[in-house]
């Protein structure tokens, strides 16, 4: 007999058609979504068909479908518009906080800024004061968790808001360098933005890395392979268990809307750029690095 909590929960995944790069990631979370006990899940493939979703909506509903999660950024401007009746949880992409008051619940793409700032503490003990350079219209940056976070680790986080205007962040970030960072400094890249400033604002900060002794940590796995101390890599498929556990929780204890982060991943660490910066062997404190499900990946020098 089947208890209350192992219940078949139909959901309704609302999925975009994107470029091959992305669907692996949407994929992966999909498989999170149907490996959940007691799921059952209902596909949309969304093109350019808002009015059949509308209706396909409607059909699951009839069907029994209790909660929506959309996934990318598309998806969740759909099911936003439409105002479905179902809880909506929102995923595989960078949230915006106030969505709460529309009634919307999801894990936004970044990692719990407590977990970036242990990591940072166990690999750059020296640090003491973290800067976090990050886009005013945006809310890839937790900022305000992110300071309280520090708070309480003893470190200074210090955050520079910057416009979307053309060069705004390469100029925030050269004024930044123009001040001078020592080993006790640690610059947080905590937000994608345009692939020509990347490019030039990472060659910036290694330099400092490597003259200076400044850590650079990122949001961006990529980074590790560039020369950044460490970043983070996130456990798709774990995501799409946990969006599945937040259905169950709104739909079965009628928990009221909530947007959190990411709360834990892999870690990657530019083996090469942790002896430069002095960081102990890493391979004797691996135990503390990795988190319950994200493990420790270092990339040789």
């Amino acid at each position: 007999m089947a208890t209350a909590s192992s219940r078949v929960l139909v959901l309704a995944v609302i999925i975009p058609e994107i470029s091959a790069s992305y669907r692996d990631v949407l994929t992966e979370i999909v498989k999170g979504i149907e490996a959940q006990p007691g799921a059952r899940v209902q596909r949309f493939l969304l093109r350019n068909n808002l009015p059949r979703l509308a209706k396909w909506l409607e059909e699951q509903e009839a069907q029994g479908a209790e909660a929506v999660i959309a996934l990318g950024w598309r998806s969740i401007a759909a099911a936003r518009g439409l105002r479905t009746t179902l809880p909506v949880i929102a995923g595989a992409a960078i949230l915006n906080p106030h969505w709460r008051a529309e009634g919307l619940s999801g894990i936004t793409l970044r990692i719990n800024p407590n977990f970036m700032l242990r990591r940072l503490r166990l690999l750059a003990p020296v640090v003491r004061q973290v800067h976090m350079v990050h886009d005013t219209a945006s809310h890839g940056c937790l900022v305000e968790e992110a300071q309280a976070a520090a708070a309480r680790m003893g470190l200074g986080l210090f955050s520079y808001p910057v416009s979307n205007a053309p060069g705004a962040r390469v100029r925030t970030y050269q004024a930044l360098l123009d001040q001078g960072f020592t080993r006790h400094d640690a610059v947080w890249l905590c937000e994608e933005w345009a692939d020509g400033e990347q490019d030039l604002i990472l060659a910036m900060l290694l330099e400092a890395a490597w003259d200076s002794g400044l850590a650079v940590f990122s949001e961006n796995p990529a980074h590790t392979g560039r020369g950044a101390l460490f970043a983070v890599l996130p456990d798709y498929t774990r995501l799409g268990g946990q969006l599945a556990q937040m259905a169950r929780l709104r739909v079965k204890y009628n928990a009221p809307p909530a947007i959190i982060p990411l709360p834990d991943a892999a870690l990657l660490i530019n083996l090469r750029m942790a002896q430069h910066l002095r960081v102990p062997d890493v391979s004797a404190f691996q135990t503390e690095l990795q988190s319950a499900t994200g493990g420790v990946v270092i990339l040789p020098s």
